[in-house]
């Protein structure tokens, strides 16, 4: 259930921007396809710096609420590039749960420019002791998550992969 909870939350956060296979909308919006056939990830780190001892590959702190939608927009159609690389975003605190099993997914979100579609990562907590809502944010506060780019099977048997950012904490 969890997967699919997973899917609901990134369908509603690609609902508002729909288009047709990658053309461009009325709106102006891309929609990319996932192309899942096998391809060997190569890193591509596009920004270093040095954050508390811990490398960061690509920062999308220092950009404005356009680019880092257009850079995530970028790292989820090519998802592979990515893995394995250290990202650094601020945005919003995102919670949505899971009624059957009582979990919580946790995202860090940014709208566009337009505020009429949002685009973000969900994340996991080094800290597996945390436990909401005591050691997180305030839902919708600003935060700062920084945490290592993941693919993994969401719903594998329709071919859906998702990323979400692992090891993850909060500066």
């Amino acid at each position: 259930m969890r997967k699919i909870g997973v899917f609901l939350l990134i369908c509603l956060l690609l609902s508002g921007c729909g288009a047709n296979d990658g053309e461009y909308a009325a709106s102006g919006a891309v929609v990319f396809k996932i192309d899942q056939s096998p391809q060997p990830a190569e890193i591509k780190p596009q920004q270093e710096q040095n954050v508390a001892s811990k490398e960061v590959d690509i920062d999308l702190t220092t950009l404005s609420s356009t680019m880092i939608f257009a850079q995530v927009s970028q790292i989820m159609e090519d998802q592979s590039s990515y893995a394995g690389q250290t990202i650094r975003m601020k945005g919003n605190l995102v919670v949505t749960n899971n009624p059957q099993d009582q979990s919580y997914f946790f995202n860090v979100v940014v709208m566009d420019a337009m505020a009429c579609c949002a685009q973000g990562f969900e994340f996991v907590l080094a800290d597996k002791e945390a436990v909401y809502p005591d050691d997180y944010p305030e839902l919708n506060a600003e935060v700062t998550v920084v945490g290592e780019f993941e693919i993994y099977d969401s719903l594998p048997q329709y071919g859906i992969f998702n990323g979400r950012l692992i090891n993850a904490y909060f500066e």
